[in-house]
């Protein structure tokens, strides 16, 4: 009875060690964020801003036959450590409701402001990421850049 319980409790370890073991995997995953697919691909205008900067600059560019759509808010995260910790924007800020497109083939230059965010950033190495959809796709892309002073 006792060799059938250790057993047991060794197989449970086991598979919980492995549970583990694809979520760490899958974090990864979510961390690895492309800046092209599906014929959508973004890029600063810059790779590097000083800190003083004001706004970032994206080129989007659209070489599908379709139209997409946009978030108005980027998101914003700072790499800490090898890990992207995403920034905050201001509790009273008012967004449009309007979302913006790009149409197919085409380019398209976008510019965020970082007076947004709840904080001055300080040097670092951070990414936007942007959502891109239409009827049948829903695309995340994220492009890095660099705050320095």
């Amino acid at each position: 009875m006792a060799k059938i319980s250790l057993t047991l409790t060794v197989i449970f370890l086991l598979i919980g060690l492995l549970g583990c073991q694809q979520k760490t995997d899958k974090d990864n995953a979510s961390e690895a964020v492309p800046n092209s697919n599906e014929g959508i691909s973004i890029k600063t205008e810059k790779t590097q801003y000083p800190v003083s900067a004001d706004e970032i600059v994206i080129i989007m560019e659209n070489n599908n036959n379709s139209s997409f759509n946009y978030g108005l808010l980027p998101s914003i995260e700072k790499n800490i450590d090898g890990k992207w910790d995403k920034i905050s924007y201001k509790k009273d800020l008012a967004v449009n409701a309007i979302e913006q497109g790009i149409n197919s083939n085409s380019k398209k230059k976008e510019s965020f402001s970082l007076s947004i965010l709840k904080e001055k950033l300080p040097p670092g190495k951070y990414r936007i990421t942007l959502t891109f959809y239409n009827d049948k796709n829903k695309i995340i892309l994220g492009i890095p850049f660099e705050l320095v002073k």
